[in-house]
């Protein structure tokens, strides 16, 4: 009967119960099937070769070959001493190895991120046995923009076409140009000599009015009607009356300026006399004077009566008859 060998049996517990969580796991890594080959090393099932797979940044791990001891049947011996190891560093590969143990993933649809009209979106995947998650884009899907109406342009203000998009209701709109005023002119007003005359408009759109005053005024048509001299202390002038609208003007004041007072008369009243311009009778008050009389046949009736005169002015106060003694006027010159 073979002796057992108490260390032999702890190692092989130990790996067994390590080779059955693998199972359950589906774990592929190299550690894994490292522990699988020095399982099999332990429970004599002789020899064997692990390729681990290259690495981008790291050493690849060494393959290492372990001889197992030799058991046998028909005596009890002691544990033999394990052959020589050697350990060389295997080619690099950039393929996983071939193992039954792989981990291949189940993928299911796991939902997805609507993509927008600004935005990617996503669809998304979950592996059914270990839980890992990935996800495809969905692109962006723009604008889709559609006509929705319009605000008329008018005259004086522009108007906007309007565009909405069906995705996601964002709005936008292109601009209408203010279509200006449409005049129309319907009447108007003739020019007059001072005034200019006028062009009414009305627009066909909004009826919206204007008078343009753009027909110059025609300006009077003078013609001469007369001559005023000048006086003592006015002006002259001449004078003019338009032959359209019948305005008068007068003109030329400098050409005749005022005569100033002429040679002084006396002229006397009731209370005396005073000097007055001979040209146009202004009197002078500070001329005044008392008359000076003297008596005289009356020159209409000069045998009846006589007159008293003032000999400075000529002024007739009252006329009398004669008062004769002897054949002479004892008041006047008059004698028979």
């Amino acid at each position: 009967m073979l002796k057992k060998n108490p260390k032999i049996l702890k190692i092989g517990c130990a790996a067994i119960a390590v080779i059955t969580a693998i199972s359950i796991t589906g774990c592929s890594c190299n550690g894994c099937n490292g522990i699988g080959s020095v399982f099999n090393l332990a429970s004599g099932g002789g020899e064997t070769t692990t390729t681990a797979a290259a690495e981008t940044s790291t050493e690849p791990t060494a393959a290492a070959t372990t001889a197992a001891p030799s058991e046998t049947t028909t005596a009890e011996t002691a544990t033999a001493k394990p052959a020589e190891t050697t350990t060389t560093k295997p080619a690099e590969t950039t393929t996983e190895p071939e193992t039954t143990t792989a981990h291949v993933h189940d993928w299911k649809y796991n939902g997805k991120e609507p993509a927008t009209c600004y935005d990617d979106g996503k669809e998304w995947y979950i592996c059914s046995k270990c839980g890992a998650e990935y996800y495809d884009v969905i692109s962006a899907t723009g604008h889709d923009w559609y006509y929705n109406g319009e605000d008329p342009a008018t005259c004086t203000e522009d108007g906007k076409d309007w565009y909405i998009c069906n995705n996601c209701g964002e709005e936008y709109y292109d601009v209408i140009p203010a279509l200006g005023h449409d005049w129309f002119r319907y009447g108007g007003s003739a020019p007059s000599c001072t005034n200019p005359g006028a062009k009414s408009y009305t627009c066909t759109r909004c009826h919206l009015g204007r008078v343009d005053y753009d027909i110059p005024a025609l300006g009077h048509d003078w013609d001469f009607v007369y001559h005023c001299d000048a006086t003592c202390e006015d002006y002259g002038y001449d004078k003019y009356q338009c032959t359209r609208c019948g305005e008068v003007e007068t003109r030329d004041y400098d050409l005749y300026p005022p005569l100033g007072h002429d040679d002084y008369d006396i002229v006397g009243g009731a209370m005396g006399h005073t000097h007055c311009c001979s040209r146009c009778g202004h009197e002078f008050p500070e001329t005044f004077a008392a008359h000076e009389w003297a008596c005289i046949p009356d020159p209409d009736e000069p045998t009846i009566y006589h007159v008293y005169i003032c000999f400075a002015c000529g002024y007739v106060d009252h006329k009398a008859a004669h008062n004769m003694v002897g054949g002479s006027c004892t008041e006047c010159s008059y004698s028979e």
